[in-house]
């Protein structure tokens, strides 16, 4: 069991989610998993860093009965039911929470042990805590410094902090800025997590619940749809970290119902992966340019972890200290030269930001782009990037937004 879950072990999580089965599940009895997509799947890996006793998932789709995820083979509802009849069985396929409590109730199983339930305390919002993109992004804000206590971590760099938020321009941002790092220093307490998604978070103030969100991929929507960016006519947008041209779909759509026109897209992705989907789709793109590299703050070919060694979602490739794999990265100056740009989207993994920044320093002076920055990965970049962009162009006036239901996608936007 992970350390850094171990004060999360309050009330709070286990009985929203276990409610009057909760000592039955602490004291060891049998939880199956009914769900074996990304939910289920996300729900297996946090029950287990509580060490409790997950011993299976169940799905209905026969399709994907006896494959093995998570070192379980998957089984039908029948099989669990007939073997652990006093098993708890926690509901993970959301959207048809009712279908499948009528199904465990048609079986026999109390209503009591039957979990994520629409009776249930937090059934539809438990799937934001679970999700496996809130332990990496905390581990990303610990990793840097593991053998310490986080909050002295903060204390330490209090100075730099209270320089941060005075970057902000406005109460909203200076809140989620202090919010974000409370949240972090208690470890992701459940009752901290739930009142910062409720407060900051950007899907959750527009839609609710997950499960009412009219968007598939809420960061993509928010990068451009805020109340900070305006797209403006002739606008030279560029994707650092295109992926699959995801955003870039993202961004074309939201130009064309702003009513602005675009000058150009370029579209950058380094990993040969993720660069031939985004070929695929905007390689004949009259508008886009597909470049297959990455900007740091100098030029050279560096050690890559390609899109399919990660750990989160297979999406995000990044620099490695070694490896078989390597990318070829520039400079933001190097690569634009006298060529100009109007909005920069970046979202790299490694906490690289201000790498970036640092290497595009003339670009950022001469044209001032709007700037949407993923500055969630490390607390170095959270604390750090205001700091270096107010000092760079102090034209600049910053915000912090959160663009989806988990703790990652925290952006920084920079606006003249």
């Amino acid at each position: 069991m992970s350390p850094r879950l171990e004060v999360n072990r309050t009330p709070h999580f286990l009985s929203a989610l276990f409610g009057d089965a909760k000592t039955a599940a602490l004291l060891g009895e049998s939880i199956v998993i009914v769900g074996a997509g990304g939910l289920g799947q996300d729900l297996v890996a946090h029950l287990q860093r509580y060490n409790l006793n997950v011993i299976g998932l169940s799905d209905n789709n026969t399709e994907i009965q006896g494959k093995s995820l998570l070192g379980f083979k998957v089984r039908s509802l029948s099989h669990f039911v007939k073997n652990f009849p006093t098993a708890i069985f926690v509901i993970a396929v959301v959207g048809f929470e009712d279908e499948l409590f009528r199904q465990l109730t048609n079986y026999g199983i109390p209503a009591e042990c039957i979990r994520r339930k629409p009776a249930d305390k937090d059934y539809d919002l438990i799937p934001m805590f679970v999700d496996e993109a809130n332990f990496h992004a905390q581990r990303g804000f610990s990793s840097q410094e593991p053998q310490r206590n986080y909050l002295s971590v903060i204390g330490d760099r209090i100075d730099r902090i209270e320089q941060a938020y005075q970057q902000f321009y406005d109460d909203k941002s200076r809140d989620l800025f202090l919010s974000k790092l409370t949240l972090h220093a208690s470890h992701l307490n459940y009752a901290f997590f739930m009142d910062f998604m409720k407060r900051h978070s950007e899907p959750y103030r527009r839609y609710g619940a997950p499960s009412r969100c009219k968007q598939n991929a809420t960061e993509n929507y928010f990068y451009f749809n805020n109340d900070v960016i305006q797209l403006r006519d002739n606008e030279i947008y560029m994707d650092v970290g295109a992926y699959d041209g995801d955003t870039v779909a993202s961004y074309i759509e939201a130009a064309s119902l702003s009513g602005v026109s675009t000058n150009h897209i370029y579209a950058l992705e380094p990993d040969p992966k993720c660069f031939k989907k985004l070929s695929m789709a905007y390689g004949d793109h009259g508008l886009v340019s597909c470049h297959e590299l990455g900007l740091y703050s100098q030029t050279g070919d560096f050690f890559f972890s390609s899109s399919g060694d990660t750990d989160h979602n297979d999406k995000s490739g990044h620099i490695a200290s070694s490896g078989p794999d390597t990318v070829h990265l520039t400079s933001l100056d190097e690569f634009l030269g006298d060529k100009r740009v109007t909005l920069i989207k970046m979202d790299p993994p490694g906490g690289i930001v201000n790498e970036i920044i640092s290497g595009g320093e003339k670009v950022i002076q001469r044209d001032k782009p709007s700037l949407v920055l993923g500055t969630y990965h490390t607390l170095d970049e959270f604390i750090e990037t205001p700091i270096t962009l107010k000092s760079m162009c102090p034209d600049y006036k910053m915000f912090l937004r959160h663009n989806t239901y988990h703790l990652c996608d925290t952006a920084l936007y920079a606006v003249v």
